[in-house]
């Protein structure tokens, strides 16, 4: 017969006191992610706490890590590996600077390392174009457009073609001209170079006269200054190239000086309608029929002070006859446009531009007289 089992009882309840040693004498001991170099050339534990781990401060050494306290060892390898390919590039680049650099260009860069300039300093200098390294800027030659092979223009054809032989297409297209060292020009043909060299869409014209002008005192259109200055600088450099109706100069003086001599309300506004059209950045510039858009606020206000100063006779009026008829006639009204023309006759008549100068003690009064006249002459002719 079977003896009978012994009944199962519950365990006894253990005291909180014994099951929280219990469990920390199961738990791990947390491992540290990087050791310092001290521990792991020892291959002795490390706690890798900073800035000085338990066994450095215990052995009194110096606690060095080798990567950074969120990096795995891997990671801080691949950090200076990196580092280190970058600092390979740099020396390479040096390395190609002296041996390709123009020799001034290489003193100035040993001169600098010799001045104890890091090279990673020396290579970023020469890379953004150090004004101390780059002795000249070359303008910007790309082309809108390209002909193809219709530049290539056989040797047989050169020898007679004036074309060829014209600074336009020697420095366009001709491979054996070099923009370094250009060979010696005619004085007459020099003077010229630097309209081929330079993109004119991209010029800017600096002028201390204009930019010492306030154009808001002239006119109730705008109070902007720097945009009207803006303005006045596109027209100097487009219209006035072609239909220069007044002397710059004398016109830009008087302006800054507030005197109305070669200076008026009525030529300002005259000056400043016109050269809207030329004004690239004016939204809506050749909508002259907008009263939204500033040529229309100009055109306005030019005819407001024309009509004003109907019994004005004045060398300013002539011109801004002129101005007023070239600009009606660009925007097809042709019929508006003939009676300034006829008009800045009829005054130039009545204050004596042809006959006789008008202050013939005044250099100034002569050459703004002589001007006004050749071109109201030539431009009704």
């Amino acid at each position: 017969m079977p003896r009978p089992l012994r009944a199962l009882l519950p365990a006894t309840e253990r005291s909180s006191s014994a099951s929280d040693a219990a469990a920390s004498s199961k738990r791990k001991r947390s491992q540290a992610v990087v050791a310092c170099e001290a521990c792991r050339k020892k291959k002795s534990k490390c706690d890798a706490e900073r800035p000085t781990c338990r066994s450095c401060e215990l052995r009194g050494s110096e606690c060095v890590y080798d990567a950074d306290p969120a990096e795995t060892r891997g990671q801080a390898l691949r950090r200076k590996f990196n580092a280190q390919q970058h600092k390979r590039g740099v020396h390479e680049e040096f390395h190609q600077m002296l041996r390709f650099r123009p020799e001034v260009e290489v003193v100035e860069i040993l001169r600098r390392v010799r001045a104890l300039v890091t090279i990673e300093d020396i290579v970023r200098h020469v890379r953004s174009g150090d004004l101390l390294l780059q002795l000249s800027v070359s303008p910007e030659r790309r082309y809108h457009y390209s002909l193809g092979r219709v530049l290539n223009i056989p040797d047989f054809l050169r020898a007679s073609n004036q074309y060829t032989t014209s600074l336009v297409y020697r420095k366009s297209f001709d491979p054996k001209w070099h923009w370094s060292s250009p060979p010696q020009l005619p004085p007459n043909v020099a003077d010229y170079r630097a309209l081929y060299e330079a993109p004119f869409h991209v010029a800017e014209m600096v002028d201390a006269d204009i930019d010492a002008a306030e154009p808001s005192k002239w006119t109730s259109v705008s109070s902007d200054d720097a945009l009207l200055r803006d303005i006045l600088k596109s027209y100097f450099m487009r219209e006035y190239l072609f239909f220069p109706f007044f002397h710059k100069d004398s016109f830009l003086q008087d302006m800054i000086s507030g005197r109305r001599r070669f200076c008026s309300s009525l030529l300002v506004n005259a000056v400043l309608m016109a050269s809207c059209h030329n004004y690239s950045k004016l939204q809506g510039r050749s909508e002259f029929w907008n009263p939204e858009s500033l040529t229309y606020r100009f055109i306005a206000e030019t005819r407001r002070l024309w009509e004003l100063e109907t019994d004005e006779k004045s060398i300013t009026r002539v011109q801004a006859a002129l101005i007023l008829q070239g600009q009606y006639s660009i925007n097809g009204l042709d019929k508006i446009s003939w009676p300034y023309i006829i008009q800045a006759v009829a005054t130039s008549e009545e204050i004596g531009l042809f006959t006789t100068y008008i202050r013939p003690s005044s250099r100034k009064w002569r050459a703004v007289q002589e001007i006004t006249a050749w071109i109201v002459f030539s431009y009704q002719a």
